[in-house]
């Protein structure tokens, strides 16, 4: 009985251990996590530091439509085509360069679009996804402002 009891007392000891341990590790990482935060210490080149935005005024923009895009869903599923039609917001300045980007835009979201599963069109914010989506990749293929907004101006699904 005696061991039995020393084994029950030093159970709380271990845990309060424990619990100090991570208390401490718990601050030093909060302060740890200010000092990063405020601070800098790696130096973030200044390219990724904004504190505006590169548009240009919105009073200039031009509308450049993407050749409606037609996709075949899976066959087993209960609908099998999605025709989508997109617009792109670009300064004049950029009209030249996005033009001259359409086939790679067009296949990245063709590709974007065939990798979509039937269940994405189920939930209630599927053009809200999409948009940020196709957004997303558009802007990777012209560059992060020279594409301000994607529009969906057609949206079939059969």
């Amino acid at each position: 009985m005696d061991e039995q009891n020393e084994a029950n007392e030093e159970t709380p000891k271990k845990g309060k251990k424990n619990t100090i341990v991570y208390l401490i590790l718990a601050v030093f990482g909060a302060i740890a996590g200010f000092y990063i935060a405020f601070y800098d210490p790696i130096g973030t080149p200044p390219d990724v530091v904004q504190t505006e935005t590169q548009f240009e005024p919105l009073d200039e923009f031009l509308f450049i439509e993407v050749p409606p895009i037609t996709v075949s869903l899976p066959a087993n599923s209960s609908r099998s085509l999605l025709r989508i039609g997109v617009q792109l917001d670009v300064a004049p300045i950029h009209e030249e360069q996005v033009r001259s980007e359409m086939p790679r835009t067009i296949d990245i979201l063709n590709t974007y679009l065939h990798s979509l599963d039937e269940t994405e069109f189920d939930r209630p914010d599927t053009l809200h996804r999409l948009r940020e989506q196709m957004l997303h990749r558009a802007r990777v293929v012209s560059g992060q402002y020279v594409i301000r907004d994607l529009l969906i101006t057609e949206f079939i699904l059969n």
